[in-house]
């Protein structure tokens, strides 16, 4: 076997050698005067040597795959905890509190739209009171005796009123002016007695209802009156914010207000009446307004 080849070989892999090791010096001082020559800008982190960072990166690489292996080889481990950290746990979930829906407090009925009323006692407004046998309910804010009979000559209704101005002539209400009652018992009153009631003089005298006192007035239609000589053939006597107008129902009838301050509202319990009303019902109206009972305002409940 011949020798020659080899040593060619090695003596071409050792020229080829110096030789890289030469370009790569003066490669190194090229580039070395070109970044001397170049404005630096500062990196956020330290530059390392080219030796060094070599090094280094092997390192890592190889410190990165073991790394690697490793979190693979927990993760399927039984349990599948993970790595890098305490184990996580379940996050409790709130429970939401769940509030008892408010209860209505059990009380009287409210005066229903229409029909004959069983007895009983029967809520209208923020009053409740109780009701005799034979009285008819009239569109969930009255009662009147038999069968819608209001009329004269024996008619009867029991109703509740918030009054806020009263017409300084009833029978020509709509081109008359309006009074204001203003906020008081007093200023009811005063706005009655200075109606045209036709020659009828308004008197009050003092009365309690459900415990609150007030004044009561006894408002008479004149009993020579024609309705048909009215505005629009009727008679109207005050102005309600809720109940609209109050408007009579013939000559002769009798309204009795009672009007009292509750907490800073002024209520007003209505009973009328005919001439020819029998007596009996009209104790059982009295007997109505003696069983009257007012919601009071609630007080302030403490904040929470």
């Amino acid at each position: 076997m011949s020798t020659r080849p080899d040593l060619d070989r090695q003596i071409n892999a050792w020229l080829v050698a110096e030789a890289a090791d030469r370009a790569s010096e003066r490669l190194l001082a090229v580039s070395r005067d070109r970044i001397q020559a170049t404005r630096q800008r500062r990196t956020p982190w330290p530059v390392r040597s080219l030796s060094v960072m070599n090094t280094t990166l092997r390192l890592g690489l190889g410190a990165a795959a073991v790394l690697a292996i490793a979190v693979i080889g927990v993760s399927l481990l039984p349990g599948g905890q993970s790595f890098g950290g305490p184990t996580p746990t379940s996050t409790p979930t709130a429970t939401p509190l769940t509030s008892a829906a408010p209860s209505s407090a059990q009380g009287p009925p409210y005066v229903p739209g229409s029909g004959l009323m069983t007895a009983g006692r029967y809520r209208l407004g923020r009053i409740t009171f109780a009701i005799p046998e034979g009285w008819t309910a009239f569109e969930e804010w009255a009662v009147l005796h038999g069968d819608y009979a209001a009329n004269p000559p024996d008619g009867a209704g029991f109703v509740r009123w918030r009054i806020v101005s009263v017409y300084a002539n009833p029978c020509h209400w709509s081109t008359s002016t309006t009074i204001s009652t203003g906020s008081t018992v007093d200023g009811v009153v005063d706005a009655f007695k200075a109606q045209d009631r036709g020659g009828t003089v308004v008197t009050p005298v003092d009365t309690t209802v459900g415990g609150y006192r007030g004044k009561l007035i006894d408002l008479v239609v004149p009993a020579d009156i024609d309705f048909a000589d009215c505005d629009q053939g009727e008679y109207h006597s005050w102005n309600s914010p809720n109940e609209g107008s109050r408007y009579n129902q013939g000559p002769g009838q009798h309204d009795v207000l009672r009007i009292v301050d509750v907490g800073g509202s002024v209520e007003a319990i209505l009973t009328d009446y005919s001439v020819a009303t029998p007596a009996a019902v009209r104790a059982q109206l009295q007997a109505m307004v003696d069983s009257v009972v007012f919601d009071t305002p609630a007080s302030p409940s403490a904040s929470p």
